[in-house]
């Protein structure tokens, strides 16, 4: 019959015991870690918690670095399991060395899981009944009968707080976070209740810049005074803003909340971008000499027009790109275009001049953006 655990742990601990007796000079070595019994998740926590492992590129490592190294591996093994809902594993541990180094085997028998026996989540106060805690209510991440698992139990209650901090409930509390834990009965029960307390909304908006007319840029803001506040809505207008490419810098600040008014107050500040000159060259079998100039402005006018020039030039081959870009709408999505391109190549036996002009308009229809055109083209 193949040895019992309990006797594999006896004979490592005897094997440890012996190689005390070796004369302890130092030597220059490192560590091979074999780890057995367990895999996965399970495998990389434990190698996440040895310090043998963290020490195996080591070279100084000498007998009573490795003694000492080996008596810790018991109590990080079970560390490392015990989140993962196994609390009482059995561990058998060896290590040896061969030639200038060690190697170090480690066999685990993970034993039986704590499975999630009771399980309660509730949300109270004034928003018990919002539909932004329809994720926190169908939450599958923890669930009755399942292996124990504290990052699942630490991810609903962030998610619980952070849906509720996102959605205005800025005085939101966890009343209760408990988790119990039977090891010897294998069982655990959980209970997550939070308060969310009132909704805020936003306050006053200052807008601090000189670069749009006031009118288009609350446009682009996605939030009004007195609306439900929503982290999500500042994230939505920094990044409407950032995409313009109108200012060089945006910043859309929340105050501090009024806990009498539930109002959050805004600031936004932008200072404006500066047009970009770009000049490019190079040589090419195909092309010979071959240049290029291009020109942005994202900001011709206060009314926020956009203009870009481009200039590309090789020795058979010459274009122009130029496109026109007005703002309606809603600015971040929708604008008229008017873009007219001109080509020049030199072929074989045909010299050929394309121009083309092509006005657009692109729209936001719900969740679709359409791009309506029409080209008119005279080649020579």
């Amino acid at each position: 019959m193949p040895p019992s655990f309990s006797s594999l742990r006896r004979r490592a601990v005897r094997h440890a015991t012996a190689l005390l007796a070796v004369a302890a000079l130092p030597a220059a070595a490192g560590i091979t870690v074999q780890v057995e019994g367990v895999d996965g998740e399970l495998r990389s926590n434990v190698l996440v918690f040895l310090s043998v492992e963290r020490y195996r590129e080591r070279n100084d490592i000498d007998t009573d670095t490795m003694q000492r190294l080996y008596d810790r591996i018991d109590n990080e093994v079970r560390r490392a399991l015990r989140p993962l809902g196994y609390y009482e594993p059995e561990v058998a541990a060896t290590y040896t060395r061969q030639g200038s180094d060690w190697r170090v085997s480690i066999v685990i028998d993970p034993g039986q899981p704590v499975r999630l026996r009771e399980l309660k989540i509730a949300i109270e106060g004034p928003g018990a009944s919002d539909p932004v805690f329809d994720g926190i209510r169908t939450q599958t991440a923890l669930r009755e009968g399942m292996r124990l698992h504290h990052g699942a139990y630490e991810e609903v209650k962030g998610a619980m707080t952070r849906v509720a901090a996102a959605n205005g409930y800025l005085a939101a509390r966890l009343l209760h976070n408990q988790m119990l834990v039977d090891p010897e009965s294998r069982v655990a029960g959980i209970h997550l209740a939070l308060d969310t307390g009132p909704r805020y909304h936003f306050g006053d908006v200052t807008i601090d810049q000189k670069v749009i007319r006031p009118e288009l840029m609350q446009r682009f803001v996605r939030f009004r005074e007195g609306d439900h506040y929503s982290a999500n809505e500042l994230l939505r207008t920094q990044f409407a803003l950032d995409d313009s490419l109108y200012f060089s810098r945006v910043d859309v600040t929340a105050g501090d909340p009024d806990p009498e008014t539930l109002a959050v107050p805004v600031t936004i500040s932008a200072e404006k971008s500066r047009p970009t000159l770009s000049l490019g060259g190079g040589y090419g079998t195909d092309t010979k000499v071959r240049g290029t100039l291009e020109w942005i402005d994202s900001r011709v006018n206060d009314r926020g027009h956009r203009l870009r020039f481009k200039v590309e030039g090789s020795s058979y081959r010459r274009t122009l790109n130029s496109r026109y870009d007005i703002p309606i709408g809603d600015p971040a999505l929708e604008k008229l275009s008017v873009e007219l391109l001109n080509e020049y190549r030199e072929e074989t036996d045909v010299n050929t001049t394309e121009t083309t002009l092509r006005p657009s308009v692109t729209r936001v229809h719900g969740r679709w953006q359409t791009v309506t055109s029409l080209s008119a083209t005279r080649t020579t």
